[in-house]
């Protein structure tokens, strides 16, 4: 799950016993606090809380503007293919490392995928088939 997760409180007198947790998953706080004091963060959210673990205060960490201006995605594509040169073009290489990617059906390991073949960077392409699409494997 990409949202994070946080624990709420037990109890409601004055010398109650509180939980608080942040996970990256649910489960581990489910198993520790129970499914019903588990609530999802939404991403790029900070939640402030009291000493007594009530919310105060929900915002977000950035306002993103979403509208699209434009029409094309020339400038974004050369600007992902700079970032992939210079993580694993020559002068990554120049420091010994070697270049290994993850390569799933997914989009992101796709695209890096084809940056380092169009920029004809040597790599290492590794994949685990457990639920992959192989004929979407094989393609790539």
């Amino acid at each position: 799950d990409e949202h994070s997760h946080h624990g709420g409180t037990h109890g409601s007198s004055s010398d109650a016993v509180y939980s608080f947790g942040v996970a990256s998953y649910a489960s581990p706080l489910k198993r520790l606090l129970g499914s019903s004091s588990v609530r999802i963060v939404p991403p790029n959210t900070i939640l402030v809380f009291d000493r007594h673990f009530r919310l105060r205060e929900k915002r977000n960490v950035f306002e993103f503007d979403i509208r699209q201006w434009k029409g094309y995605f020339h400038d974004w594509r050369a600007a992902f293919e700079d970032a992939v040169e210079l993580r694993a073009g020559p002068r990554h290489r120049a420091q010994g490392a070697e270049v290994f990617l993850g390569l799933s059906a997914g989009f992101d390991s796709g695209a890096l995928h084809a940056a380092l073949m169009k920029l004809k960077i040597k790599h290492t392409a590794y994949t685990l088939t457990a639920q992959e699409d192989l004929e979407v494997i094989r393609s790539r």
